[in-house]
């Protein structure tokens, strides 16, 4: 159980609670995190806003990406994290092979100079005080462009944080869900 309770959604002030129909799944169920962040709906809907235009509106390769949140999510030992991007890398086109190489990093053979980049990435910034040179940086720009790197260390650093929010929350998987739908 979180070390914040679980709100429902009639416990949202009224004009927020919109929040909850956007973020439920087909199901209905509203994840976890979302019921916890739910305590202060400005800082939910803040949320909400930088995971959309990450996850929605970005022309980094849905990909790379997950792949990336599966590193930091593993780096960060936000176990809840992890699992629940699984699916998401699946379907952005993640191999179960490249899946379950994430513990790994740059060190997996299933990955290629791109997805090592992107872990190497992951990995600088995840460390603790974080260790990104300039030479990664360049080699990360000349296969992803300004535009897309920015949103790929907006990505990284946006689940470093969540992560981060998720263990000292203890937020953990939800017992019925399924890693692998």
């Amino acid at each position: 159980m979180p070390r914040i309770s679980l709100i429902e959604q009639q416990q949202l002030p009224e004009d927020m609670r919109w929040l909850f129909d956007r973020l439920k799944d087909p199901s209905g169920h509203i994840s976890t995190l979302w019921r916890v962040l739910g305590h202060n709906a400005q800082v939910l809907r803040g949320a909400m806003i930088l995971g959309t235009a990450l996850l929605q509106r970005s022309k980094l390769s849905p990909r790379l990406r997950e792949l990336a949140i599966l590193r930091t999510g593993y780096l960060t030992g936000a176990t809840y994290e992890y699992y629940h991007h699984m699916p998401a890398a699946r379907r952005a086109g993640a191999t179960n092979a490249e899946i379950a190489a994430v513990p790994r990093g740059i060190e997996a053979p299933e990955y290629g100079p791109q997805e090592r980049l992107v872990m190497a990435l992951a990995d600088a910034m995840s460390a603790a005080p974080p260790q990104v040179d300039d030479a990664l940086v360049q080699q990360a720009r000349t296969f992803l462009g300004e535009e897309e790197l920015l949103e790929l260390e907006m990505t990284i650093g946006y689940y470093n944080m969540l992560g981060r929010l998720m263990v000292a929350m203890d937020i953990q998987v939800e017992p019925d869900f399924d890693p692998n739908r």
